[in-house]
């Protein structure tokens, strides 16, 4: 799972000189032939979809602040590329602003302190995950503002915040269920399989309406299956 983009370069290529097979995840590795199958989700449609939805809400129009996740990180960069991507489709929504909040949950809640406090008025929020949604919803319960705040992962927690309210949305990037699929893909693949070379998890908005499949912990979620995720790619590629 590399985070900086280069980073892990020369510890990939001596394990592709050992003849190691390599199965990526999460954040994908530059060269296609450095991994046998990359699982993961398209990061930047995955934003834009739980954006629209924000923006759905606010009627098209409305001052909107972005939590962004950790500098120079791959996730940081495609989720805000979905963001920004969903903001052009909208001309009376107005970015008013960007703050890091390093994907955490108390980092978020002083990104969004620093907000408020340059912008008397915010319609909404768009957290890159939900430990800044989350961060965020505090740091305008104790402002005694309100904004419609959006979030991605649909962790445990911000189904609750669902639930109650305080969180419009969120969207399901699950690394359970990632993990998982490339685990599965590394074992078939070892016992002589055919596997792809890519695996993208299906875009799914999380609110309050269709939370009840999320409203359980990490441990009692459901592994995918990998058949129904094979059909899946298969419906994809012939609709492309």
């Amino acid at each position: 799972v590399p985070v900086h983009l280069t980073a892990v370069d020369e510890a990939v290529s001596r394990v592709r000189a050992a003849g190691i097979p390599i199965f990526n995840c999460i954040n994908r590795l530059r060269h296609e032939d450095d991994f046998v199958t990359f699982v993961g989700a398209a990061d930047a449609a995955m934003t834009a979809r739980v954006a629209d939805r924000l923006f759905a809400e606010l009627r098209g129009r409305g001052k909107v602040v972005i939590l962004e996740g950790t500098s120079g990180t791959i996730t940081a960069r495609q989720r805000m590329r979905g963001f920004l991507d969903a903001a052009e489709h909208y001309p009376e929504i107005q970015i008013l602003g960007c703050v890091s909040g390093n994907f955490l949950q108390d980092i978020g809640e002083a990104a969004m302190r620093e907000l408020l406090a340059e912008h008397p008025r915010i319609d909404g929020v768009l957290a890159a995950n939900d430990s800044m949604a989350l961060g965020a919803i505090q740091a305008l319960r104790k402002a005694g503002r309100h904004s419609l705040v959006v979030g991605v992962n649909a962790v445990p927690e911000a189904v609750q915040a669902l639930k109650s309210g305080d969180l419009l949305a969120t969207a399901d990037f699950d690394a359970f269920k990632i993990a998982a699929l490339a685990a599965e893909a590394a074992l078939r693949y070892l016992r002589g399989e055919s596997v792809p070379k890519e695996i993208l998890t299906p875009i799914e908005v999380v609110e309050s309406g269709n939370c009840a499949r999320w409203d359980k912990p990490m441990e009692a979620r459901e592994l995918p299956d990998w058949e129904h995720m094979m059909s899946l790619i298969g419906a994809s590629r012939r609709n492309a």
